[in-house]
């Protein structure tokens, strides 16, 4: 009965892989199955054989115990080294200010998200935040007034986003998302993430903060390179701030990759810039 319930607790330990839980499970089931042998074989041992069986048994008994113990002791290095890996492995990737991916995890996890997306023909969106006026608010109240507007604003990001989007500190006061879904659904969230942070607001002994965000959103057909998405999110960021801050600015469509999304910003600026030089 013993065994029974280790195995079964060990199976129903889903934060373990199956591959680790699997030396887990057998180890218990195959110890319950050791001790019932004698009661399973023993009505078919003849009464003289009783002594000899028994000196049998307690050979067997002894030489299974410390086999078992070892096992359980390679068992236990086993999940908890895994459970190191994994805590070190989170560590890595995720930002330990706000509790989002940091720049590595989010470009990991996209990564995986995109190519999801490409085989089944869907398109992707890329939001790039950037609080407004994020130095001037550290430098007037302090780091500990800017460390809550990161962590406010982490939240509202979270709470305005699906489960299946995703979203990071890419590094200091910006952030990250990408959603599977098409441009124009992807500028209507990131209009609700702004209008949810304006309204939000942090409060130091000074009195209330304004809290605004500029927001740049990119969209590209599926496969389109992260790279691609994450340039042309930062360039509509970037007019969003020209543009007075606390807005959302929408980029063009993409080509599927970085190379031809540079030669393209190339040829863009370099017939801009002949009108000028004329």
């Amino acid at each position: 009965m013993y065994a029974a319930l280790t195995a079964s607790e060990l199976w129903t330990e889903r934060r373990k892989s199956v591959q680790r839980r699997w030396p887990a499970l057998v180890m218990p089931v195959m110890h319950g199955c050791v001790l019932m042998l004698p009661i399973l074989i023993g009505s078919f041992l003849r009464p003289h054989d009783a002594g000899f069986s028994s000196s049998i048994w307690v050979t067997v008994f002894a030489v299974e115990l410390i086999l078992y113990a070892v096992g359980t002791v390679f068992v236990i290095f086993m999940l908890v080294s895994e459970r190191t890996v994994t805590a070190h492995r989170t560590a890595a990737s995720t930002d330990p200010l706000t509790g989002m991916l940091n720049r590595r995890g989010f470009s990991e996890a996209c990564a995986r998200v995109i190519e999801r997306e490409a085989k089944a023909g869907r398109p992707v969106t890329v939001m790039i935040f950037d609080i407004d006026h994020f130095k001037s608010i550290n430098d007037r109240f302090g780091h500990p007034a800017g460390d809550e507007m990161l962590k406010l604003f982490s939240t509202v990001v979270v709470s305005n986003l699906r489960i299946s989007d995703l979203s990071g500190r890419i590094g200091g006061e910006e952030f990250a998302a990408l959603l599977p879904c098409s441009l124009e659904e992807g500028v209507l969230v990131a209009e609700r993430v702004r209008e949810a942070f304006e309204t939000s607001g942090v409060v130091v002994d000074e009195g209330p903060v304004d809290t605004t965000v500029s927001i740049g959103v990119s969209g590209g057909p599926a496969g389109t390179e992260l790279e691609v998405l994450l340039a042309s999110a930062d360039t509509a960021l970037y007019q969003a701030k020209r543009g007075g801050r606390n807005r959302v600015e929408a980029a063009e469509e993409l080509p599927l990759s970085l190379e031809n999304w540079r030669r393209q910003s190339a040829a863009r600026t370099a017939s801009q810039a002949r009108p000028a030089t004329a």
